[in-house]
């Protein structure tokens, strides 16, 4: 009996402790939940256009209606969410400074990672965005191009001219916490005016912080 007692004890040693379950993947919105949280839509209020997401987490006021555009996108192997609003006002023929062209032109856009993590190049991106719309412009004149706040949130502000006299003010926000990226990009005649209307149109912008 003792000799059966310790093979039986032998034999409980030598098992080998259970292999540990794979690491549960976390389960990724699908488009249609990413649309019904982040698409955006605009609704009239005194003239003006508001547009917001779906989710009530960012809300800006453009002039006139824009265009709305969204869909999944992949850059790097990483997919996202982007949705865009689009506004180009005809030129006002008249006023001291008038340049011949478009009107003002403003993109309003929030690109939301499908897994929240958004990557650590968007930083650089931020930073090079002038010298990118300048070099597709052939040249240009970068005035500013610096941190600062939007909306209460640390951003990426710049300023430029294109040789086309064409004022470019760009603001970049970006929400870690959410995953996202939010975008204004504006642009218009050389004059102070576009600063005027591009700028009004930033300091609309509310959003919620992340948590």
């Amino acid at each position: 009996m003792k000799r059966l007692c310790l093979l039986a004890l032998l034999a409980c040693k030598d098992d080998k402790p259970p292999p540990k379950p794979a690491p549960v993947e976390p389960m990724l919105p699908t488009e249609a939940e990413l649309r019904a949280a982040c698409e955006l839509s605009s609704v009239e209020r005194g003239g003006k256009y508001l547009v917001r997401d779906a989710g009530g987490t960012v809300t800006i006021v453009l002039p006139g209606k824009p265009t709305l555009e969204s869909g999944m996108m992949t850059d790097g192997g990483k997919q996202a969410f982007h949705a865009q609003a689009q506004l180009r006002e005809e030129p006002k023929m008249e006023g001291p400074g008038f340049t011949p062209g478009p009107g003002i032109e403003i993109q309003f856009g929030v690109m939301t990672m499908r897994d929240h993590d958004l990557p650590l190049e968007v930083a650089k991106m931020m930073e090079a965005a002038p010298f990118e719309i300048v070099k597709e412009a052939g040249g240009g004149d970068i005035q500013r191009n610096m941190k600062g706040e939007l909306a209460g949130q640390p951003a990426q502000l710049f300023e430029l001219v294109t040789p086309a006299r064409r004022r470019v003010l760009g603001w970049y926000v970006p929400q870690p916490a959410r995953g996202r990226m939010i975008q204004i990009l504006c642009s218009g005649p050389e004059g102070d005016a576009t600063r005027v209307s591009c700028d009004e149109v930033a300091a609309s912008l509310t959003v919620v912080p992340g948590r």
